[in-house]
């Protein structure tokens, strides 16, 4: 049994489990050790009316813990060798790293543009993973729910993250960020999800999407300036989802 894990295919599935455990640990670090500064802070002070609500980011509890039980899957003896798990293993690692890189750099530095590179790195590489997931159906059950599952959850939340953190960014470089440029922002977002989930047919995907931006109808209901943001969140909401049933 040891020899398994002495292996290649033992340290990578040691090593994503490891990240995995990582990328939750390091989202409380910063309150835990009482830095000057954390996610929250600097999200608060950069908000714009492209932010969810802030109950809506309790999603990364779910994330945190479909990434834990992926990565425990992954490192069971019976599925070291799984050519899937072979596939997607170092992405996997790969994007739990640029998590737990983001989750440092925020509190450190900012919601700037070094966030951005990092969230889109690792969007890019979510999408990968997702795109291999989906063309090595069909699943079984335990496929699905501990492979796919995580990685289309993390990969609609992170969809949708990359352009609150845009909006948040442009903020912190002195733009303007109000009701029209969250309106383009919230449906460059939908564009994008809705294209994703029609090619993969990925729900799972199309429903964090629509989480996201559920939480910025929310954020903004009964603000009168940010009504329109409301609207366009509420009506593009449900296109994510839709084009997926549509594309699976």
């Amino acid at each position: 049994m040891l020899s398994l894990y002495l292996s290649s295919d033992g340290f990578r599935a040691i090593t994503v489990l490891l990240l995995a455990i990582g990328q939750a640990v390091m989202s409380q670090w910063p309150d835990w050790r009482k830095w000057p500064e954390t996610i929250a802070s600097r999200s608060a002070r950069q908000s714009t009316p492209a932010v969810p609500i802030d109950w809506a980011f309790a999603v990364w509890g779910l994330i945190f813990l479909e990434c834990f039980g992926f990565g425990i899957w992954q490192l069971l003896p019976g599925q070291l060798d799984d050519p899937l798990l072979r596939s997607i293993g170092w992405l996997a690692a790969g994007v739990f790293a640029l998590n737990i890189a983001w989750e440092y750099y925020v509190p450190r530095r900012d919601i700037d543009w070094g966030s951005v590179a990092i969230i889109v790195a690792a969007l890019a590489v979510l999408l990968t993973i997702v795109w291999r997931i989906e063309a090595a159906e069909p699943h079984n059950a335990a496929t699905f729910w501990l492979v796919a599952a995580p990685f289309q959850l993390f990969s609609g939340w992170i969809s949708a993250a990359t352009f609150v953190n845009l909006s948040s960014t442009l903020r912190f470089s002195g733009v303007a960020i109000g009701t029209g440029r969250s309106v383009a922002l919230i449906a460059a977002a939908a564009l994008l999800g809705s294209v994703i989930a029609a090619k993969t047919g990925a729900l799972i995907y199309g429903g964090a999407i629509a989480w996201a931006l559920f939480g910025i109808v929310v954020a903004n209901r009964g603000r009168v300036p940010n009504s329109r943001v409301a609207i366009a969140a509420g009506l593009l909401a449900p296109a994510v989802p839709l084009a997926a049933l549509l594309g699976s």
